[in-house]
């Protein structure tokens, strides 16, 4: 069969090729299949109530699993998905489809409906998944519309800059927990939709340090604020732990920059060794396999969970984007946060005070970024520093 050329189409399939592992943890998590079911279900059910081909947005419920069902519904139903800071014509939420004008209609009834359509004419979601073209509008942020062959490329992307650092058994579990800090349509990529397409189990949004700990999650996706708790919770453990200063000391000097001398690499190798793995372990990241985040994260919180040996890559997403644009090591801890390479297929292109960013995600003569960027003799991007809470709202400094 040919490879398919549009998201929807892909996600489908790969949901069924990885149709019996779990999507979610614990003995009642639904498999990838019974999932693809239940979105087949629903996508007919919204055609049939004349939502087939119209924008929807799906609201967070804390679910990752039940979220993505959702935007696989409309997205494979031949509808577009609406994001946060996007108009909606109707939304998917609180086991309700809440239309802007008209009645609302309980998600179970549409799923009943669904099913009624699949029993009349079986072959009905292959014919509407099949009629999508790459050119077809699937997801629309703040900024821009993005078509299917462009969300596709964007998801092809993400797997090759993360694939190989994670190794032939895939991400295992994720932990989406990016929250509302950075750009909702990576966030939607890198937390559900590749996942999914792996057949990772998601695990639910976590309330604090301690559920990261106890998800026992091979990939963890947070907010810039969560890194940042969790990097405090390192520093704590660090210093209640025999060696765990030195680790903290000596890292901090290489990781900056400030330090080469063999001394220091000798003395940073041995706290890792010696102390390395209490310390991780006292903060729940001992099992982690990768951090990411989708926002910038403060300097102090990268420098740190770089010196414990914590892998975490900071990455650099603006709206309208669905692939981030450049992101640090995947396969070692990060020197210090502030340099990134471009993903598979993407280039940043300065032009005076303009960034413009390429790719195929993005429309052919490229897109303006709203932030300038800076490369250095060896092609690495600079990644947006954070802002201070009172700036990024508009206030004075």
């Amino acid at each position: 069969m040919p490879p398919p050329t549009t998201l929807a189409a892909a996600l489908v399939r790969d949901l069924r090729a990885q149709g019996g592992r779990p999507a979610g943890i614990g003995p009642d998590a639904p498999t990838w299949s019974a999932v693809a079911d239940r979105a087949r279900r629903l996508g007919l059910g919204l055609a049939a109530a004349g939502w087939g081909a119209r924008r929807v947005a799906v609201t967070a419920s804390g679910d990752p699993v039940r979220d993505l069902e959702r935007e696989l519904a409309v997205l494979a139903g031949g509808g577009v998905l609406a994001l946060p800071g996007a108009d909606a014509e109707a939304t998917l939420g609180d086991g309700v489809l809440h239309p802007g004008e008209g009645p609302e209609v309980a998600i179970a009834d549409l799923l009943d409906r669904g099913a009624a359509a699949d029993a009349r004419e079986p072959a009905a979601a292959e014919r509407r998944l099949a009629a999508l073209a790459p050119d077809d509008v699937a997801v629309v942020d703040r900024r821009r519309p993005v078509t299917q062959g462009q969300a596709l490329w964007a998801l092809r992307a993400v797997d090759r800059w993360l694939g190989p650092a994670l190794g032939p058994t895939g991400p295992g579990v994720v932990l989406d927990g990016a929250g509302p800090a950075g750009p909702a349509l990576p966030a939607a990529l890198v937390g559900r939709w590749w996942p999914a397409a792996t057949g990772a189990r998601l695990t639910p949004t976590p309330t604090g340090p301690e559920a990261v700990a106890e998800a026992g999650a091979d990939v963890v996706l947070l907010a810039p604020d969560a890194w940042a708790e969790l990097a405090r919770l390192l520093r704590r453990r660090a210093a209640g732990s025999l060696g765990g200063g030195l680790l903290l000391h000596r890292g901090r000097l290489v990781v900056a920059g400030e330090s080469r001398s063999r001394r220091d690499r000798a003395a940073l190798h041995a706290a890792r060794w010696w102390a390395g793995e209490r310390v991780r372990a006292g903060a729940g990241l001992a099992g982690m396999r990768l951090g990411l985040a989708l926002a910038p994260v403060d300097p102090g919180t990268t420098r740190d969970l770089a010196a414990a040996g914590v892998r975490f890559a900071p990455t650099w997403c603006e709206d309208g984007v669905a692939a981030p644009l450049a992101a640090g090591p995947v396969r070692a801890p990060a020197p210090d946060g502030t340099w990134a390479r471009p993903l598979p297929g993407r280039r940043l292109e300065l032009d005076g005070p303009a960034t413009t960013a390429c790719g195929g995600d993005l429309p052919a003569e490229g897109l303006v970024l709203a932030r300038t960027g800076r490369v250095d003799g060896r092609g690495r991007v600079a990644l947006p520093r954070r802002r201070p809470a009172a700036v990024a709202a508009g206030a004075r400094p």
